[in-house]
């Protein structure tokens, strides 16, 4: 395992010869902003009124970007969330390679400059990595190590095996910020401590981010860092356990004082048809999603009653690269022949999330 860390720039040296202009960054004081959404009482609201977007879809707009960064390394990712609003924020990543175990588990935290805020990010499957994609399809099932009310369902094993790789040292982590420490001994020590801790991922982080949550959630002696959770935001997730799991997590409350279940805190964004939300495929076994679904349909997120379902056609694999290739072309772009590789990219979800008179993630 290994760290490696990084500290944001600058305004100045993310707009050099350019005067302070509104709109960069994106996010005045977004320290604030998401510990205000953190404090909201009620149900999370994703939409805009008269140009102006509720807390929680600037709260995902966020968590998307940094999900899709993540694919980048730390110093990028610090950059972007200076970009966004996080002033001179510390980023730790946690990272860990074993090719014959399938373990390519990579996570980073972004920790405000005051300490109160500390997002955890886990990284998907980068195109390119091999050891990564055969983590994604070893769908073997593995009974969990941890009790969900008395019960040990089973999970797919490799999403279940990278989430464990790094999941102490990030646990050592946040326990130095409850305690108002840097993530890092090579950090300056925060004003502050831990006041919310937001936690997300795209596709192969999307799976390690939601199993992440449950542990963190359902473990008594990690309670000072889970009374800290902000709802977990995943985007293009696919399926992580069984039935028994998915019931599980309706049935468990988020809180002690048992207000809400905890699958109402768990909201899972898909994008048009992302092929990659509607697998592991039920060939590979019986899979189920659970959570607050959310669909990009006719221009605008819907919640849906009722979350996709597994993939029963093998064939929609072979035919998910088409939707790529009907974008490329203008009269076919509109096209939808089914589950797409296109719509699981992640910049889709960073543009349907950006709320109106947000230009870019990049401020400018």
């Amino acid at each position: 395992m290994y760290t490696n860390t990084a500290k944001a720039p600058s305004n100045g040296t993310l707009r050099p010869l350019r005067k302070p202009t509104p709109g960069f960054p994106v996010y005045p004081n977004l320290t604030d902003t998401l510990l205000d959404a953190m404090r909201t009482p009620g149900k999370p609201t994703y939409s805009q009124h008269a140009g102006k977007a509720e807390l929680d879809l600037v709260v995902a707009h966020v968590l998307a970007t940094c999900a899709s960064y993540a694919y980048s390394d730390e110093d990028t990712l610090s950059m972007i969330m200076a970009r966004l609003g996080l002033a001179d924020n510390r980023v730790l990543r946690v990272s860990l390679d074993v090719d014959a175990m399938l373990i390519a588990s990579t996570a980073f935290l972004v920790q405000s400059a005051d300490g109160r805020v500390v997002i955890l990010c886990y990284r998907g499957t980068p195109p390119t990595d091999l050891i990564n994609w055969f983590a994604d399809i070893q769908v073997d099932p593995e009974r969990i190590r941890f009790r969900l009310d008395g019960a040990t369902p089973t999970v797919h094993a490799g999403f279940y095996r990278n989430a464990r790789s790094t999941r102490y040292r990030i646990v050592e982590a946040l326990a130095h910020a409850v305690n108002a420490e840097p993530l890092d001994e090579s950090f300056p020590k925060p004003d502050h401590p831990l006041e919310a801790l937001f936690i997300t991922g795209h596709s192969f982080g999307a799976a390690m981010a939601a199993l992440m949550g449950v542990m963190l959630k359902t473990d008594p002696d990690r309670a000072p860092i889970a009374d800290k959770m902000y709802p977990v935001h995943t985007f293009g997730q696919p399926m992580v356990g069984d039935g028994e799991f998915a019931r599980k997590c309706e049935e468990i409350p988020w809180n002690g004082d048992g207000d809400s279940p905890l699958s109402e805190h768990f909201v899972r964004w898909v994008y048009q048809k992302d092929i990659v939300a509607v697998l592991p495929p039920t060939a590979s076994g019986s899979f189920e999603h659970f959570g607050v679904e959310y669909q990009f349909e006719g221009e605008v997120w819907k919640r849906r009653d009722k979350p996709v379902r597994q993939l029963r056609n093998l064939a929609g694999l072979v035919t998910a690269p088409i939707g790529f290739l009907t974008r490329q072309v203008e009269a076919l772009r509109e096209v939808r022949v089914g589950p797409s590789i296109d719509d699981h990219f992640p910049h889709h979800y960073v543009a349907r999330l950006t709320p109106a008179g947000v230009l870019s993630e990049f401020g400018d």
